[in-house]
């Protein structure tokens, strides 16, 4: 791992080439994310397409694609056709009066779902999105590797793209150094910034001026901060930290326009990450360090768990996986194993 010292050098071009394709442009908002104005309210009958970047109560705030307008627009009834909307979704709305009214919610391209623990019901936070930035802090509030873990699962099972964010890096301890070198060792895009100085934010532009990512993370990390050197335009309230737990400063999401084609949204934050849809018997397979020593076990399949010859097993205990990452698939695996049963009872 570099030391501090060296910690502030760019990234390389291969890297960030690799961390950061153009994102398709089918089904995705066009530069106009997040117009800096609303448009007066429309006097005619139009059909129209946009993308939702933000809910406040009963009203969905939609960016009109090709134009500047953003429309406060209401449900056409009790339920939408397509499902519940959320921040992200393509939708089509009417330019009726007295308000323009959403009339269908367009099929989405992916979408990034939570489930609270002990709960058995997903929710969908954001929708049509390629890349996770797994936001954390080096220091109030501490890093939590398992949550990390979580939220590489479900980035995994969705098949985005998941960048790891160390925030207050000038803080980091030989803890947050340690992790940042272990999750980078895996093969994860691992990035160093601070949204007080500004250390590391021309770098996460970079990566992210063609994606369209969600922000997630603990309460109180920063993602509103570091969104507010990104996005100057986006304005986001900053909250303080109370007795060493974060602050809810962000209660819903919201889409902001980053870069020329890039578009990121904020997330409130959680202080806990309930993962489903993932049969226990998969989970090895989003462990990258299980994936490539599984072939070596007796057994096959193999969980990892208490088979004899188990090649995973010897590999934690010869100090070859880290021994934080085997207690994070021991405890998924239990939940989603209590989640089948409780399913087929």
């Amino acid at each position: 791992m570099p030391t501090k010292a060296k910690r502030r050098r760019p990234l390389s071009e291969s890297t960030s080439a690799q961390a950061a394709p153009h994102a398709s442009s089918s089904g995705a908002p066009s530069e106009t994310l997040a117009p800096r104005q609303a448009a007066a309210q429309p006097c005619s009958d139009e059909a129209l397409l946009g993308t939702l970047i933000r809910i406040e109560g009963p009203e969905f705030v939609v960016a009109i694609d090709g134009s500047e307008d953003v429309f406060n627009c209401v449900l056409a009834g009790r339920r939408l056709k397509g499902g519940t909307p959320v921040v992200g979704d393509r939708v089509r709305l009417l330019r009726a009066q007295p308000r323009p009214v959403l009339t269908q919610l367009l099929p989405r391209q992916s979408s990034f779902e939570r489930l609270s623990v002990g709960q058995r019901r997903t929710q969908a936070l954001v929708a049509n999105i390629d890349t996770v930035v797994i936001t954390v802090s080096c220091a109030n509030p501490p890093l939590r590797p398992g949550l990390i873990d979580r939220y590489l699962l479900a980035a995994s099972q969705r098949g985005l793209f998941p960048i790891l964010l160390f925030n207050k890096w000038d803080l980091a301890s030989e803890f947050e150094l340690e992790h940042a070198s272990l999750y980078n060792q895996l093969g994860y895009l691992v990035l160093c910034a601070s949204a007080q100085d500004g250390f590391g934010i021309e770098d996460l532009m970079r990566v992210l001026a063609h994606r369209r990512s969600v922000f997630v993370g603990h309460s109180g990390v920063g993602k509103s901060s570091l969104l507010n050197r990104i996005a100057p335009d986006a304005g986001l309230t900053v909250g303080e930290l109370s007795h060493g737990r974060g602050a809810h400063t962000t209660s819903q999401a919201r889409l902001c326009r980053v870069g020329s084609s890039g578009f990121v949204i904020d997330t409130p934050g959680v202080r806990e990450f309930g993962v489903t849809g993932v049969p226990s018997s998969e989970l090895w397979c989003h462990f990258p360090e299980f994936a490539a020593r599984a072939e070596a076990c007796r057994f096959r399949p193999c969980m990892h768990i208490q088979e004899p010859d188990c090649a995973v097993h010897a590999a934690v205990n010869e100090g070859l996986i880290h021994e934080q990452r085997f207690a994070s698939y021991l405890r998924l695996y239990s939940e989603l194993k209590q989640e089948e049963e409780q399913r087929f009872r």
